[in-house]
């Protein structure tokens, strides 16, 4: 499992080296006046601030002027919520080993980002404080965004909630691939709205006609995360707040809960990659692969990135394939909303060695109300890391690049991301915000909804194992006999208990349902 999650932080390393980051939106929205209503007032009498140690999570490199910001952030909460900050850096790569310590230790750390990294460990070790009295205290910002968007998804254990995650910027997936526009244009092909199997055939038997030495389709085995699966590139499912590996919902109106893999739709999945794979559109060696998608599209070995369809990842894509003309979105499903996983989440977390938690929320609840604070953590500073362009997009102040500036942390962590500023215009705050309302109109029946699997931590790792064993190879299509290959996966599976699981994960959502 570690090996997998710093695979995806590799990854995303990698694709933020290539892609130059995604934020949002003009000034015109800014929220900043929320930050300093009545429950957050300033300094009172004179009183020293409350000083707070905040984690700053970061892709292995602290921005080099992080202090200088770090001083104008003070500028601003110590008039405003009398809370004087400071940052702690930390790699993604560490927390997962340092923060366990840090708390068992009782070193003071105020308010902790957990990054791909499942909060329930932590809350099943009584590690986190429960947040709604501090929510339903200082946190008016939070919990007003909170009836509209899943800020607690994944977070919520026995009616307590113990983190919240940032706004995004968009909400959702649309199942699709990313296609380097200047192939996709060789083929003459007319561009639609969706495209099914046979359309991406037609789309990749062109392309290897014209590149006979490349592979169209971008699939890699080091793509799969533990709990993920390639089919919601072409088909909806819900993962509960979990993964594949416990149980899903198969469209966004049933409230069963099943094997995937034992699913027709999955089946015909894996024949049809295996069809793809025998016509030479993927990969020979797909399962074994070290390669990222990045390297394999900048090589032009591949020709498109196995991708889920955001406007943000669409803006990131196209930037990131520039040399190519851009990309080609291959959307094969509607936008749709479910469950997050927390394994794959970014949360803020108040650990139960905060010296002051009525300050740690807020400074929490001060963030998700001022998109200047969170543009200045997010950005850095205006004019000396940065520039606002005429179209209302930012691009590096002159001179600089993701290397030279003296401020770059792509990590979007930091309270109502909505405002952030974008580097694209195909990501701005209407796009992202049309996409979101059509995803979220759309959402699965357990929406809100978190299994927690420490009961079933054995059958999981069994299950694990077999999936290990069997799935790459079958989902690449790298399996010549994919029937007795998947039906030996299928009969591993239910020996290492993925029925027992499922059993586990539906009584539990049968509560949460009777519940709401």
């Amino acid at each position: 499992m570690f090996k997998k999650i710093m695979m995806l932080v590799l990854v995303l390393a990698m694709t933020v080296a290539l892609f130059a980051g995604c934020g949002s939106t003009d000034d015109s929205d800014n929220n900043g006046s929320q930050g300093s209503n009545s429950e957050n007032a300033s300094s009172e009498n004179g009183n020293e601030p409350d000083k707070l140690i905040i984690t700053y999570v970061t892709f292995g490199t602290t921005p080099t002027e992080l202090l200088e910001v770090q001083d104008l952030v003070n500028d601003m909460t110590i008039p405003d919520i009398n809370v004087e900050v400071e940052f702690k850096p930390i790699a993604i790569g560490d927390t997962f080993t340092n923060y366990s310590t840090w708390i068992a230790g009782g070193d003071r750390i105020d308010l902790m980002l957990m990054v791909f990294q499942d909060p329930a460990n932590y809350i099943n070790s009584g590690a986190l404080t429960p947040l709604d009295d501090l929510l339903d205290q200082y946190g008016s910002n939070i919990t007003e965004l909170a009836k509209e968007y899943p800020l607690f998804d994944g977070a919520v254990r026995d009616g307590n909630t113990y983190a919240v995650s940032p706004l995004a910027p968009t909400y959702g997936l649309q199942g699709n691939i990313m296609m380097r526009k200047d192939w996709f244009d060789e083929t003459g092909i007319e561009a639609k709205d969706i495209y099914t199997w046979d359309d991406l055939t037609s789309i990749f038997a062109s392309i290897k006609d014209k590149h006979p030495e490349s592979y169209p389709l971008g699939a890699v085995g080091n793509d799969i995360s533990t709990g993920g699966s390639l089919y919601n590139r072409f088909g909806i499912y819900g993962n509960l707040g979990s993964g594949v590996n416990t149980g899903v919902l198969m469209s966004t109106d049933s409230t069963e809960i099943v094997n995937m893999f034992a699913q027709p739709e999955y089946y015909d999945f894996l024949v049809q990659m295996r069809e793809w794979y025998e016509a030479g559109y993927i990969m020979t060696d797909a399962a074994t692969t070290d390669s990222t998608f990045i390297e394999l599209t900048t090589a032009e070995i591949t020709g498109s990135a196995m991708s889920y369809f955001t406007t943000e990842r669409y803006a990131d894509y196209t930037q990131g394939f520039g040399a190519f003309g851009g990309v080609e979105p291959l959307r094969t499903t509607l936008p749709y909303a479910t469950s997050q996983a927390g394994a794959e989440g970014i949360y803020w977390t108040i650990p139960i060695s905060a010296k002051s938690p009525e300050a740690s929320m807020r400074f929490l609840n001060y963030l998700y109300g001022s998109y200047e604070l969170e543009n200045l953590i997010q950005w850095g500073i205006e004019g000396k890391h940065y520039q606002v362009t005429d179209a209302g997009t930012i691009t590096f102040a002159e001179g600089l690049d993701p290397t030279t500036s003296g401020y770059y942390n792509t990590l979007g962590a930091w309270g109502d991301r909505r405002g952030q500023y974008f580097w694209s215009e195909l990501s701005t705050r209407e796009k992202n915000d049309a996409f979101t309302e059509l995803a979220l109109g759309n959402k699965t029946k357990a929406k809100g909804y978190a299994y927690d699997s420490s009961e079933m931590t054995n059958q999981i790792v069994a299950v694990n194992s077999v999936l290990q064993q069997y799935q790459v190879a079958l989902e690449v299509g790298a399996v010549a006999d994919v029937e007795g290959t998947y039906n030996k996966m299928l009969e591993a599976l239910e020996a290492a208990g993925i029925n027992e699981i499922i059993a586990d994960n539906q009584a539990q959502f049968d509560a949460w349902l009777a519940g709401k």
